[in-house]
């Protein structure tokens, strides 16, 4: 089990996770550190304050501010929209890699992604649900926006993600309901906090 807290994580934790199925847990300063970020953010909402990614759109579109109504809806277009790569699918420990190494960037407390997330993506972990993210593709300038599309697309129920027992790619909400996971819900903030990151090509570096 590998508890991630205070702790920074280590290459041999890495590879446990990713090769080993070693299991993942939050430590209580972590969970804090979350609930913090996030208060940060329900206060925006709270305030109706104009706030990138938050409480107006991205890239050009980020003078344009969006109905609270529209806020939640948001998240989920920037990660649909930006879901559009192709090629074979990346493999089991690339995919465990991603997942850990997003979990422990946004358990350093600034990505204002809510603990019920964070729990989700623990449980992917945990349970190996490995959704389809195909290699070949980029989007913009701030990293693996599509590869970490592909990745927590699968966890919204959308998508396509790996059965075991067929060993092939079926509907993402297939194997969610298999593995006695509910789908991904999201918030404000929270698509954003979930792909602006390089994980997807750290996971590959990683592995070589």
């Amino acid at each position: 089990m590998l508890t991630i807290d205070n702790n920074d994580i280590t290459f041999d934790d890495f590879i446990n996770v990713t090769e080993n199925e070693y299991k993942v847990e939050l430590g209580s300063n972590a969970k804090l550190r979350i609930v913090k970020s996030r208060q940060v953010i329900d206060k925006l909402i709270e305030t109706n304050t104009i706030s990138y990614g938050v409480t107006t759109g991205f890239g050009s579109l980020s003078n344009v501010n969006i109905p609270l109504s529209d806020i939640n809806k948001l998240q989920y277009n920037l990660i649909e929209s930006s879901a559009v790569g192709v090629g074979e699918p990346a493999p089991r420990n690339i995919i465990l890699g991603m997942y850990l190494l997003r979990l422990k960037c946004i358990t350093n407390g600034n990505s204002g992604v809510r603990l019920s997330t964070v729990n989700k993506i623990i449980e992917a972990i945990n349970k190996q649900f490995l959704p389809l993210v195909p290699i070949q593709g980029t989007l913009g300038a701030s990293g693996d926006l599509c590869t970490l599309s592909h990745l927590f697309l699968g966890l919204l129920g959308k998508g396509q993600a790996y059965d075991s027992e067929t060993k092939s790619y079926v509907d993402a909400k297939i194997i969610l309901d298999k593995l006695e996971i509910e789908p991904l819900t999201l918030e404000a903030k929270e698509g954003l906090g979930l792909i602006n990151g390089t994980q997807f090509i750290t996971s590959y570096m990683a592995h070589t």
